[in-house]
C-alpha cells in the first residue's frame, strides 16, 4: 500500500499547476494528477482524511481532492460528481472557520469551488458573503485579494 500525500503536497501540486492546470483540459496534467493523488482522493471520499479539516491547508487540500480532482480525473463520467456533496459540506465547515482567509489569493477560489458547483440559493448566498469578505479584506493593509 502506498503512503498518502500530506495536505502540503496536495496544495503545492495544485499551486504549481497554476491556471493552465486548473482550467485547462490537458490529458497529460490529468494523468499526472490522477497518478499522484488517486489514493488520496479515494481516502478522502471514504472520510479517512477528515482530520485534515483541523487546518486551513488541510481543508484546501480536501477541496482540491474532492472537488477539483474528480473534475479533472474522471471527466465525462458519473464519478466526476460523486464527491460533490461531501466537498460542499466540508467547504461550509471551512468557511465557517474562516479558512478561506488564509491561502494566497490565487488559491482562495478553491475554498469555495464546491459552492460554485452547487445550485442552491443558500450556497450562492454563502459564496456572495465570501466575495464581500474578500473585498473588505482588500481594503485592509493586512491582505489584498490581488496579492
Amino acid at each position: 500500500m502506498s503512503t498518502l500525500p500530506t495536505p502540503k503536497a496536495v496544495v503545492d501540486f495544485w499551486r504549481e499547476a497554476g491556471p493552465e492546470g486548473w482550467f485547462g483540459r490537458r490529458m497529460a496534467f490529468d494523468d499526472r494528477f490522477r497518478e499522484r493523488f488517486l489514493a488520496a482522493h479515494m481516502a478522502a471520499a471514504r472520510r479517512e482524511l477528515d482530520h485534515w479539516m483541523d487546518s486551513a491547508e488541510g481543508a484546501l487540500a480536501l477541496m482540491v481532492l474532492l472537488d477539483q480532482f474528480p473534475r479533472n480525473c474522471f471527466r465525462g463520467t458519473a464519478h466526476m460528481f460523486a464527491t460533490d456533496a461531501l466537498a460542499l459540506s466540508l467547504a461550509r465547515t471551512a468557511l465557517a472557520r474562516g479558512y478561506d482567509r488564509e491561502p494566497e489569493a490565487a488559491l482562495r477560489l478553491f475554498c469555495i469551488c464546491p459552492s460554485s458547483t452547487a445550485r442552491c440559493w443558500k450556497t450562492s448566498t454563502a459564496r456572495s458573503n465570501c466575495a464581500r469578505r474578500w473585498a473588505h479584506r482588500s481594503t485592509n493593509t493586512r491582505a489584498s485579494i490581488g496579492t
